[in-house]
């Protein structure tokens, strides 16, 4: 009986030691991967593995998405003016290139996705893979993905 008690103390320690290496292993493995994290900014209105950060990695990347108040994404919510603007400027300051006034907006009641999606296009020169009969919405993220979409087309050539 005392065999039988030594060697199951064994066991266990050996089963514990064995665990507490996987686990050891699988945490250095987390902690060092850079693809762990979906982005930098991390947002407290929406989870990390929402697919904002993966429509939008670009323009997180250069800050062209300012968060609303208390760090939210706020994705579904009307575009501002202001936050098309910035958008349009950091992407300028990405580019190297200056964007040209009539891609802006003067005032948030012109700011519709149709009047979003036809100012894009002339300053790209190009649909950026959207139709002109396609409805787009003016939410924050429909507009961010939709600038995310041409910002790598030009990144791309």
């Amino acid at each position: 009986m005392q065999i039988v008690k030594i060697r199951y103390g064994q066991y266990l320690f050996f089963a514990m030691a064995l665990l507490l290496f996987a686990v050891s292993v699988t945490f250095i493995a987390l902690w060092n991967s850079r693809s762990a994290m979906a982005a930098d900014n991390v947002f407290k209105d929406i989870a990390l593995d929402h697919p904002a950060y993966q429509m939008c990695r670009q323009m997180l990347l250069i800050d062209a998405i300012k968060p609303h108040s208390g760090m939210r994404f706020a994705p579904f919510e009307k575009i501002s003016a202001e936050d098309w603007n910035h958008a349009l400027q950091r992407i300028g300051d990405h580019l190297g290139r200056v964007i040209p006034e009539s891609a802006r907006f003067s005032s948030d009641k012109e700011v519709s996705g149709r009047a979003m999606l036809l100012r894009l296009q002339n300053f790209a020169d190009d649909s950026c893979g959207f139709s002109s009969t396609i409805l787009i919405d003016h939410t924050r993220l429909a507009a961010f993905s939709m600038l995310e979409r041409c910002l790598l087309t030009y990144i791309n050539e």
